[in-house]
């Protein structure tokens, strides 16, 4: 009897057939915790491709929303985006212009020179050059035509191209001049004038920091509007801005001024939100105090418009001339929509810079915790789910994030300083458990 109690197994014993179930329920159990980082990496996923595509958008309603005709193109010329302006100039319909050549709407004589044009500027990051255009519809159209580069993630540059139309000229005439003059016969658009706003686009979607495109925009503001001798731009209250940038010593002296005087125009413009200018500021009586700092400066004369982002306003960008100049407040209002709409593009795209940049560490760190997990799960013989019970009580224990706990047992798989602990926090997570009533 005594050998056949012997031979018995003992009832607390695991059996090879406990033993495989054991095995197969914790298989079960990282197929699904690996699962469910799957369909999380894949929402992941999705959610990158949407950020993209808004930050295409944003690219799109930054180009819709300029006055000039404008396109962007890759570094083949192909048109990959163009806003109203530029399908009336072209006289085609906007999505029938993607992905056709800018240089098929260039009489023939002038191509060599536009795609010499778009190679400069991929080269050299900003190019000018007179071109003629053959619409589909109408007569030839010459145009001062400047482009700039900006560099993509994927290595090819993207091109801005600003066709600023003069008048129409005569298809047999020759253009041999690369560079505009200063001032287009006529009351044409300036070359630096161009170059400037295309600049500003390239910024504006290259990801550039907030001061950069302020003094970007500080220096369109001159080159744009005529009469400024120069400019300066800011975001906030003028009287306690936020950023601000000046394209001279100049600007800087007279903004200074109104900042002493806390008055002027630009903190009018702010307040109000409409254009406030002046012919003269020494001499203007709606701020005394102004007057009074102004009489020694250069620049006597100034226009201000606020920046706006939608209704709200953001900021203001303002001009300085000489004192008797009759201010341009025309053509200051419409630069001031033009650079209301790269900020806000440029604050979108920043926007979503973040965002992606949060997503890839989510990424990282859920990738982390669930090896991690793993790890865990294999050194106190427990669930991935109980593992991560005992990161959290550890994180809670010693104030450390469950997601640099992860990356710590990630990055040293062989360090086993931290199991004793850890199988400490186990015992706490599962007393916990085992406390919480039962639903």
């Amino acid at each position: 009897m005594s050998a056949q109690s012997s031979s018995t197994p003992s009832s607390s014993a695991p059996t090879s057939v406990d033993l495989l179930e054991l095995r197969v329920q914790r298989l079960t159990e990282a197929l699904s915790a690996a699962d469910r980082a799957l369909s999380a990496q894949q929402r992941e996923v999705d959610e990158l491709v949407t950020s993209r595509e808004r930050a295409r958008d944003a690219v799109s309603r930054l180009v819709a929303s300029l006055p000039v005709p404008i396109v962007t193109t890759g570094a083949d010329g192909a048109v990959e985006l163009c806003n109203a302006a530029a399908s009336s100039l072209l006289a085609v319909p906007a999505p029938a212009l993607v992905s056709t050549p800018v240089h098929a709407f260039v009489v023939a004589e002038d191509r060599p020179l536009a795609r010499s044009l778009l190679s400069r500027a991929g080269r050299e990051g900003t190019a000018a050059a007179r071109l003629r255009l053959q619409p589909r519809e109408g007569s030839v159209r010459e145009v001062h035509a400047a482009v700039s580069a900006w560099p993509t993630a994927q290595g090819d540059p993207r091109l801005v191209v600003v066709l600023a139309p003069a008048e129409p000229v005569d298809a047999a005439e020759p253009v041999d001049a690369e560079e505009p003059p200063t001032r287009a016969p006529g009351g044409g658009v300036e070359a630096g004038a161009l170059r400037s706003l295309a600049r500003l686009v390239e910024l504006a979607v290259g990801g550039s920091s907030g001061h950069q495109l302020l003094g970007a925009l500080a220096a369109a503001a001159t080159a744009s509007v005529p009469g400024a001798s120069s400019a300066s731009a800011s975001t906030g209250d003028p009287a306690q801005p936020a950023d601000s940038a000046a394209d001279s010593a100049q600007a800087q002296a007279v903004d200074g001024a109104q900042w002493a005087a806390d008055e002027g125009p630009a903190s009018s413009a702010h307040s109000t939100g409409r254009p406030v200018w002046s012919s003269d500021l020494s001499a203007d009586d709606r701020w005394p105090r102004l007057a009074r700092r102004a009489s020694g400066l250069d620049a006597g004369s100034a226009v201000a418009v606020p920046l706006r982002d939608g209704e709200r306003v953001v900021g203001v960008v303002s001009t300085y001339g000489p004192s008797g100049g009759q201010p341009e407040v025309e053509r200051a209002v419409a630069f001031a929509e033009a650079a209301s709409a790269v900020l806000g593009a440029a604050r979108r795209t920043a926007d979503l810079a973040a965002e992606v940049e949060n997503l890839k560490l989510a990424m990282q760190s859920r990738a982390a915790i669930e090896q991690a997990k793993g790890a865990v799960a294999s050194r106190l013989d427990c669930t991935v789910e109980e593992a991560f019970g005992a990161m959290v009580v550890m994180s809670q224990d010693r104030n450390v994030k469950v997601r640099d706990i992860g990356l710590l047992l990630a990055a040293s798989p062989g360090d086993r300083s931290l199991d004793e602990p850890l199988r400490a926090a186990l015992e706490r997570a599962q007393q916990r458990t085992a406390a919480r009533p039962k639903a």
